[in-house]
């Protein structure tokens, strides 16, 4: 700011994996300024050390994500990942702590990102996506596509099963429903409800969400 640059104990950081952790701000304003600075440089610090660095600023759960290296890294991923947790229990509020949620996100990355791409995010609710990415475990992956498709409406129209049309006429009942604010929980459990109709090979007239989780995360994780 104005040349005024001072030496403080704030330094830069990487982590046992070489990644910089902390100081991103700082080495983007040196650039910017043209000046040359001195600089604590900390190395080797624990991975999970980004969870509580800089925590008096507003840094995002998605940036804490991004700097932990992982490819789903936006607030989407971190949305989706809430719902999976969530899953059918009522108690969606419940505290969920943000190395819990990132050691989820680790467990479940290829899952989260294989239901972003199938289910794009404008396209298709976050819900969907956590059912979608909590099915990834169960179904057979052409089928789950294909659900998908018909869900988000992009399977082209003489293509159709009568199948893949209650599949389309479902979801156009849940983006109705989510206008008027239905209870996520209450979304996740119709949906999956919905896929378990579509992988069995029933047509979706009428769909009861089931308290049941359908779709349980393999043990362990």
């Amino acid at each position: 700011a104005e040349g005024r640059w001072v030496t403080t104990h704030e330094g830069i950081a990487f982590d046992t994996r070489g990644r910089l952790i902390d100081g991103q701000h700082r080495l983007a304003a040196i650039v910017a300024s043209g000046v040359s600075l001195f600089l604590w440089v900390f190395r080797d610090l624990p991975e999970d050390a980004i969870q509580v660095i800089n925590r008096g600023k507003a840094r995002t759960m998605a940036h804490r994500l991004q700097c932990l290296g992982f490819a789903a890294s936006d607030n989407d991923t971190v949305a989706v990942a809430r719902a999976m947790m969530t899953g059918v229990k009522m108690n969606w509020r419940e505290l969920v702590t943000e190395s819990d949620l990132v050691d989820f996100i680790a467990a479940h990355e290829d899952a989260i990102v294989w239901a972003k791409k199938m289910a794009p995010k404008g396209q298709a609710s976050a819900v969907l996506r956590a059912a979608v990415a909590r099915a990834y475990y169960h179904v057979d992956s052409q089928t789950l596509e294909r659900f998908c498709l018909a869900a988000t409406d992009r399977l082209e129209a003489g293509h159709l099963t009568e199948t893949d049309q209650s599949v389309r006429r479902f979801a156009e009942a849940m983006r109705r429903a989510s206008r008027t604010g239905v209870e996520r929980v209450a979304g996740y459990r119709k949906w999956q409800s919905a896929i378990r109709h579509y992988a069995d090979g029933d047509r979706i007239v009428k769909v009861y969400g089931q308290e049941r989780d359908l779709f349980p995360p393999p043990e362990g994780t």
